[in-house]
């Protein structure tokens, strides 16, 4: 390996390196969001609570639509 080929890979390293902080402190920011947003400690919990969010959001559509449907089987002739 010659001079330039060891800077050129230096370069690439110390690259590397920013990139791999800039990730890390990104990655924080997120974890300090979720606890603070969510009372979550890791995205592992995040995903959880994410997970019964939808469930709860299924149950609730599930819900309304069979409420909708049982309000136009009661008054289906007065709406028209």
């Amino acid at each position: 390996m010659n001079l330039k080929e060891y800077e050129d890979e230096a370069r690439k390293a110390e690259e590397s390196l920013r990139q791999s902080d800039r990730a890390r402190g990104a990655m924080d920011a997120i974890l300090t969001s979720l606890k603070e947003d969510f009372g979550c400690d890791s995205v592992e919990s995040a995903r959880v609570l994410l997970g019964e969010a939808r469930k709860e959001k299924s149950e609730s559509a599930d819900e309304l639509e069979s409420a909708a449907t049982e309000f136009r089987k009661k008054h289906g002739e007065r709406l028209g």
